[in-house]
């Protein structure tokens, strides 16, 4: 159903319901997927409890379906538990490449105890499905792979310089999973690749022919706006563009095509700025025929060095095999000097072509096809290069330089390991003992450790001890045996999906040099300040860093296991607490200072507002064994 199917609208698509066979673990909150649901021509709502006809015409277009309304479903577990809503979850949602379709139907669900359950699926049009869950108490409830929104995209070139006209194997990890990422060349997209599950891809990378001797920028986006680029050095005889891109340059053409759709198909794309762009000679009927001209006015005068054509990116239709170049002072009749021929080679690369005229206008005809017997032309740019009075011809090309994405301010962040650290603890202790016999002990005790630490540390601490002992004899109470005490489950060091006080949760865990690492997750909704507007996410969102219990000594140094304060690389600021009512004994806890923060302020009449401060952010917890 999701390969080779287009769920157009001329069919009401039937829709269909069948079981699951399930399993579940005891004493565990998790996601049971218990039926199929088949429904072409349907999109799932943003909370996944509603299906319905995708009657919209946007960029999926629109479909049809049997059902006439919205559709629901509710949940019999089988365990005399109340009947719970289901959500509609599907892999591949309808979009503009995927027709979607096919919907599990699931919620999530405790089971008390081991054994096999019958469950009832009721749809709201009155369909029933069943299926059976066998629960027990070992069974692993499996972890999706998890997207780390916060992890920087990375791109490997098999080499980093490259001949024109070869390929470059190029592998990528850290972008969005399952989706189409758009590939640029020197800023102008030339294709897609689909990453897989974990957000990884492969392609291989075809420099064109007659690329411009230097270096150039590979780039490739998400739809999250993540991004990844490297720089590759191509070696070529086509030496690098001379002079300066003359800028505000108009064009008109003998025939345009505006049933292209703006913004092509008319002589303006030619000049844009963007090569994905096309003009197209006129090809409805009676079509334009060669020759096409294009006239071009600079709006000054320019010393011309180069033209760079581009041709029409999306397709080959078109391309042009053979033109001529005229040069203007005034653009007027009878001012054109005599033509300079020009071939074109086949394909979709850019050329640059090199003129030796001043002008301030420029007249290009094209005079025959790539394709023998083809009527109408194309071209995607025309760039004029040149210097016009007052430029100076620049010494060497600028620096092509990659650029890096940089994660959101509210994503966790390790730690530069070498920071410069000061730590200055105090600590006083005044117990209070019973003891027997009477005694009075009024010591005063100053403790100057030698501390070695990397990075530097510095710790002064005074301990000053008071003990004033008085007898009272026996106890007059007796002791009560250990309290029973139900166990609590920790979302912090358990991995998998969890919902804890009405709230869902996600861990995963992970060797960490000699501990445990575990990055936990919270379901739901953060606001961000983006550019003055306040806007609304609700998502898997980055809770904190657990590390899970390990020998104290093994953090010596290490600013996450030290109280004090310090700044990292990057610049931000952290902050370290430890053994505090806050972290608990043999704990500590770290916070980043995070500017521009959204935090919501209640009102007097009981509404909320939002407002931006700077303050702490909570980060990490380092526990140590006792």
């Amino acid at each position: 159903m999701q390969t080779n199917f287009y769920d157009g609208p001329l069919v009401a698509w039937g829709t269909d319901i069948a079981g699951l066979p399930a399993k579940a673990r005891t004493n565990t909150s998790h996601r049971i997927d218990v039926a199929h649901f088949a429904a072409p021509g349907t999109k799932v709502s943003e909370d996944g409890k509603t299906v319905a006809v995708d009657s919209v015409n946007d960029a999926d277009g629109a479909s049809n379906s049997a059902l006439s309304e919205p559709l629901t479903a509710t949940i019999d577990f089988g365990d005399d538990t109340a009947t719970v809503d289901a959500t509609f979850v599907t892999d591949t949602p309808r979009g503009v490449v995927s027709a979607g379709s096919l919907y599990k139907i699931a919620a999530d669900h405790t089971y008390a105890t081991a054994g096999s359950h019958d469950v009832t699926v009721t749809l709201s049009d009155g369909r029933v499905g069943t299926a059976k869950v066998a629960v027990a108490d070992d069974y692993v409830v499996p972890v999706a792979p998890m997207f780390d929104d916060c992890q920087v995209p990375t791109m490997e070139l098999a080499a980093t310089t490259a001949r024109d006209d070869s390929r470059v194997g190029v592998t990528l990890t850290g972008l969005m999973p399952d989706e189409f990422l758009d590939i640029l060349w020197d800023g102008t997209r030339i294709g897609s690749v689909v990453s897989d599950e974990t957000g990884n891809a492969f392609f291989s990378h075809y420099v064109p022919y007659q690329t411009v001797k230097g270096d150039h920028l590979l780039r490739v986006d998400d739809s999250a706006g993540r991004f990844v680029e490297k720089v590759l050095t191509v070696d070529s005889q086509t030496n690098p563009l001379s002079g300066i891109p003359v800028t505000g340059v108009t064009a008109e053409a003998s025939s345009e095509a505006p049933n292209e759709g703006a913004p092509n198909g008319v002589a303006t794309a030619l000049v844009d700025g963007d090569p994905a762009t096309f003009w197209h000679s006129k090809w409805t009927a009676p079509a334009s025929e060669y020759p096409h001209a294009l006239t071009f006015n600079l709006g000054k005068e320019v010393d011309l060095s180069q033209i760079v054509w581009t041709p029409r990116q999306g397709s080959d239709n078109g391309q042009v095999k053979t033109m001529t170049i005229e040069y203007s002072a005034t653009g007027a009749d009878g001012s054109w000097t005599d033509a300079q021929a020009v071939t074109l080679p086949i394909g979709r690369g850019t050329t640059a072509i090199p003129v030796d005229a001043t002008a301030t206008h420029v007249r290009i005809t094209a005079t025959a096809p790539q394709k023998a017997g083809e009527a109408f032309a194309t071209a995607g740019e025309v760039v004029f290069r040149g210097l016009a009075a007052g430029q100076v011809e620049p010494s060497e090309p600028a620096p092509v330089e990659a650029g890096t994405w940089t994660p959101p301010v509210d994503c966790d962040v390790d730690p530069d390991p070498n920071p410069t650290v000061t730590v200055t603890p105090t600590v006083t202790t005044t117990p209070t003992t019973t003891v027997t016999p009477t005694v009075t002990t009024t010591p005063t005790t100053t403790v100057t450790p030698k501390v070695t630490t990397t990075p530097t540390t510095t710790v002064t601490p005074t301990t000053t001890v008071t003990a004033t002992a008085t007898t009272t004899g026996q106890p007059i109470v007796k002791p009560t045996s250990k309290p029973s005490v139900s166990p609590v489950l920790d979302v912090y060091s358990t991995p998998g999906y969890h919902t804890v006080n009405g709230r869902k949760w996600f861990t995963k865990c992970e060797p960490y040099s000699q501990t445990i690492r575990c990055h936990t997750e919270i379901w739901s909704t953060q606001v961000h300040d983006v550019g003055g507007k306040f806007v609304s996410k609700t998502a898997w969102h980055f809770n904190n860093l657990t590390y899970l219990e390990s020998p104290r000594s093994l953090w010596e140094g290490n600013p996450l296991g030290n109280a004090g304060s310090w700044k990292a690389t990057n610049g931000r600021q952290w902050r370290t607490e430890c053994d505090t009512a806050a972290t608990g004994r043999n704990g500590c806890r770290s916070y980043i200072w995070s500017p521009n923060t959204v935090e919501a302020r209640k009102n007097s009449d009981g509404s909320y507002r939002y407002v931006t401060v700077d303050t702490w952010v909570f980060n990490n917890i380092v526990r140590f064994s006792k």
